[in-house]
């Protein structure tokens, strides 16, 4: 199903002076079909050319072109818990099994998109009998660098290490090439993945933390974590849930405030979604963009009457978007100026 639209969206400017953010339209919204989100943080992710849309209808794998376009790759008994591109042609998968009563089956798996070939790298019991396998090999997780390497956690014979996973072809990325972000009382720090080193971007204190994903922009100027944007050169903070002209405009309590945020991997913007529940307490779901260079927040509601939206996720461009509307996944295809 596809949909024309134009200048269609809800635009609240939060800035007094002259903007010079991006400038866009919303000319297209194309519905791919049925997908399955679980607990995934991340369950519809574009390949790195922007050519596909990888996502899962249930155990099976499913790539969708930019034109909606969708095929089924594999099928599997495994639910999927993460994964993430390699390449173009290639996607882990960390899944796992039920067993019997509380046991269950874990393993990282690489799946061939032009193949549906699988080749299981890990494979572990449930997570509950880990201190029964101390002397063993466990893994957990699967997570990408500041680099775009995907990667995960080890620990063997008493010692943990992060495991980068090559890319389809054949290259590996070197630990000391790799970082990942930590945050705590002390600031902000990009840390090298074998541990050797680390470099501290922000001495801004922001708490322990979370285990939630934070993101630097392709500058490395400005840093998104849990609702907030932290611009690193003079590490002001701009906190999303704070800014009264939101509530103002859309009367709402932001009680669930911004959640799951990404940020715009060529412009100065993320997508969001803002929780937020009435004078009777009735909770609502929206997704929007927000531009931290020209202070301008942009609602996507109302788009060709799709409601309960979530799990918005930029393309490699930075000019289209997926969200997942009442369990279907669209593209919100916009013209940026």
């Amino acid at each position: 199903m596809r949909i024309i639209l134009f200048a269609c969206a809800v635009l609240l400017s939060l800035s007094a002076g002259v903007c010079h953010g991006i400038d866009f339209e919303i000319t297209d919204v194309i519905n791919i079909g049925p997908v399955y989100a679980g607990s995934m943080l991340r369950p519809v992710q574009w390949s790195p050319d922007g050519r596909w849309i990888a996502y899962f209808d249930g155990n099976g794998l499913r790539l969708a072109d930019t034109l909606g376009v969708s095929r089924a790759v594999v099928k599997s008994d495994f639910v999927p818990m993460r994964f993430r591109w390699l390449g173009n042609k290639e996607i882990v998968v960390h899944q796992r099994r039920k067993a019997s009563g509380t046991e269950s089956l874990d393993r990282l798996v690489t799946i061939d998109i032009e193949t549906g070939d699988m080749r299981v790298l890990e494979e572990q019991g449930n997570q509950s009998s880990r201190s029964a396998l101390e002397d063993g090999r466990l893994f957990w997780g699967l997570w990408q660098t500041v680099e775009g390497n995907a990667y995960y956690r080890v620990k063997e014979q008493g010692r943990t290490w992060i495991e980068i996973l090559p890319r389809e072809d054949g290259k590996i990325a070197t630990a000391d090439r790799n970082h990942i972000l930590r945050a705590g009382d002390d600031g902000v720090y990009l840390v090298r993945t074998d541990f050797q080193d680390s470099t501290r971007i922000s001495e801004r204190p922001t708490g322990p933390y979370t285990g939630h994903p934070m993101s630097l922009n392709r500058e490395r100027t400005h840093l998104l974590f849990d609702g907030t944007i932290l611009r690193l050169p003079d590490d002001e903070l701009i906190a999303l849930d704070t800014i009264s002209a939101v509530r103002d405009v859309y009367g709402c309590e932001l009680n669930g405030g911004f959640v799951s945020e990404g940020m715009n991997p060529v412009f100065s913007e993320i997508c969001f979604v803002l929780v937020c529940s009435d004078v009777h307490e009735n909770e609502s779901v929206r997704v929007g963009v927000f531009d931290y260079s020209a202070g301008q927040f942009t609602i996507l509601d109302g788009i060709a009457g799709l409601t309960e939206c979530h799990m918005p996720e930029f393309s490699p461009n930075g000019r289209d978007l997926t969200l997942i509307s009442n369990r279907q996944l669209y593209i919100v295809v916009r013209n940026v100026r």
